[in-house]
């Protein structure tokens, strides 16, 4: 970091590192600075909207984030499943649905998300 203080790998990473130990803030505060230099980083949205909804329980927050993971990384199984899970404790199965059968179409063996549709 100190020799690159604006390396997208380095600020994800230490990003990451901070998320994995409880450093909420901290990663947070990496992820929104690595989107400045690099808006179309779909794993950083991802992180943010993981942090809203594992750690915050902030479902509203929390699926903007990953439907910008989405749109920068189209295939994001996870992305998917997890604003699934944000739309199911919202209330709104068809999206939680629409969402949990996406993820199984592009992972169809995708077991988190056909337990999930069986729970609706």
């Amino acid at each position: 970091m100190k020799l690159q203080p604006h390396s997208v790998e380095a600020l994800y990473n230490r990003g990451l590192y901070y998320q994995n130990t409880g450093a909420i803030e901290k990663a947070v505060n990496d992820y929104t600075e690595l989107l400045k230099i690099e808006p179309s980083y779909g794993f950083a949205w991802f992180n943010l909207g993981y942090i809203a909804l594992r750690f915050e329980k902030d479902y509203n927050k929390a699926i903007p984030l990953f439907t910008n993971a989405l749109e920068h990384e189209k295939h994001y199984v996870e992305a998917y499943y997890n604003r699934g899970i944000c739309y199911e404790n919202l209330g709104d199965k068809e999206k939680a649905r629409a969402d949990y059968v996406e993820a199984l179409n592009i992972y169809p063996t995708y077991d988190l998300a056909k337990k999930a549709l069986k729970g609706l």
